[in-house]
């Protein structure tokens, strides 16, 4: 999912709106300073993060090294390949 983008002041003169976007599945990234500050996301992702973070400390890997580049780029060729189907698994 793509998070559209809107600075601190427009997503609190909007928020009604981001509210709406969230209720039908597109989030937010709300930034400030120039920096992404927060989010607001559709309430099934929100529930999904906490498991996603306990994931990425299971394999020892943190949040911040999956927003490597690499990680990132990797992470989208396996997606492709399995909605390709082209995913060969190997039974230990």
């Amino acid at each position: 999912m793509a998070l559209k983008t809107l600075a601190a002041h427009e997503a609190r003169t909007r928020f009604s709106d981001v509210l709406n976007d969230a209720e039908t599945g597109q989030g937010t990234m709300i930034i400030r300073n120039s920096k992404e500050t927060a989010a607001v996301v559709p309430p099934q992702l929100a529930r999904l993060l906490p498991i996603v973070h306990d994931l990425l400390c299971d394999l020892g890997e943190s949040v911040e090294m999956s927003q490597n580049p690499d990680i990132l780029e990797a992470y989208e060729r396996g997606k492709a390949d399995l909605e390709r189907d082209d995913i060969e698994w190997y039974e230990v």
